[in-house]
């Protein structure tokens, strides 16, 4: 809520964060500033009850990460002893007996320090009284979102540089094209719907003609300014891939507009 923050599209997964904001859980009224909105008193409410009915846990995890020692040893423990005996049903449910591992080898390693703590106060964090969470199980959902995120950014990003290299290559003198569109294309001369779809089409457009005035020519038109118009579309390109129906800026309607004004030289 901060003024000067951004809103991250993803935020890595990490049990590093689960364990640190039990250590501190005061700490969220700061990072997340209700006091902006008005609710700090309410908040800070609730979170008294959730450190009640955490208390174990939360002592646990303080008694750990003030410890620098024991926290890298800890870690060292857990790798060692990673292993998960049972078969998994799928990669999610793997992930989910995997993070119950690690909170059952966590609370193996601290007996020996003579801190205790019940394996389900840490798998299962309380909202209330009677509202809880499965952490493993929504570990595990959350990094199958991210896997599936990160799968799709890669085609998404494939695509775009595929779209981008097609686009360069209709610019190109040298060598001049050998093939290209006999006839014109009608790119607008300033864009009256301005969706990313609309610029993209466009843009493209007017990549065709210039292609095809440059292989009837053997010369690129006077005033052409490729790198503009290359950074126009790689612009226009990012906000099509994430949305084809998102608005682009008054800004870049005015580029295109400028740009577009060579289709008369063509």
């Amino acid at each position: 809520m901060w003024g000067n923050s951004n809103t991250h599209e993803m935020v890595h997964i990490s049990l590093e964060n689960y364990i640190v904001s039990l250590f501190n859980i005061d700490s969220i009224l700061e990072k997340v500033n209700f006091e902006a909105l008005g609710v700090g008193g309410e908040i800070k409410n609730y979170i008294e009850v959730i450190k009640e009915c955490n208390k174990e846990s939360i002592k646990f995890m303080r008694a750990i990460v003030s410890n620098l020692d024991i926290v890298t040893s800890i870690l060292n423990y857990c790798s060692s002893n990673a292993d998960v005996k049972s078969a998994s049903e799928d990669e999610t449910n793997r992930t989910e007996k995997l993070v119950g591992k690690f909170f059952e080898n966590t609370v193996k390693y601290m007996k020996q320090y003579g801190v205790q703590c019940d394996v389900s106060s840490l798998t299962n964090f309380s909202l209330s009284k009677d509202k809880t969470i499965n952490v493993c199980k929504l570990y595990a959902i959350f990094t199958d979102i991210a896997r599936t995120y990160e799968d799709t950014t890669n085609k998404v990003n494939r695509e775009g540089e595929r779209l981008m290299s097609e686009f360069r290559e209709k610019l190109k003198v040298m060598p001049l094209p050998e093939q290209w569109e006999t006839h014109s294309q009608k790119a607008s001369s300033y864009l009256r719907t301005a969706t990313a779809a609309n610029a993209k089409t466009n843009l493209e457009y007017l990549a065709t003609n210039i292609q095809r005035y440059i292989g009837e020519n053997k010369r690129e038109p006077y005033g052409l300014n490729t790198e503009a118009l290359c950074d126009l579309y790689g612009k226009v390109l990012k906000l099509y891939l994430s949305d084809e129906n998102a608005q682009i800026s008054d800004e870049l309607r005015n580029d295109y507009k400028r740009i577009a004004a060579i289709q008369g030289k063509l």
